[in-house]
């Protein structure tokens, strides 16, 4: 994580009253899905070990940078994934639950 953003994380958080404090996921676009997702990633901008491996392994980091420079084919991937992933039976009572 970039050591600024973790700092600005940090002071964000309580530090003696002990109540929880949320932060959004995603602080630069909190209440938008865009590609800016993966430009936060490229600059060490997010809060998930599990997101920054995606910049960190060979099979992933192609893709980041892809959709980095091509927001318009990160929506369209996006909007088909969404439409293959309509397309997954729910497995309920015996077969299966959530």
């Amino acid at each position: 994580m970039d050591p600024k953003f973790a700092h600005l994380l940090q002071g964000k958080c309580p530090k003696e009253n002990g109540k929880a404090k949320r932060v959004n996921l995603n602080s630069v676009m909190a209440n938008k899905l865009e590609h800016q997702y993966f430009k936060n990633l490229r600059k060490k901008m997010d809060l998930l070990s599990s997101d920054q491996a995606l910049v960190g392994s060979p099979l992933t980091a192609s893709a980041v940078a892809k959709y980095v420079k091509h927001a318009t084919l990160w929506a369209e991937d996006y909007a088909s994934a969404m439409v293959q992933m309509g397309s997954i039976d729910v497995l309920t009572k015996n077969e299966g639950e959530i």
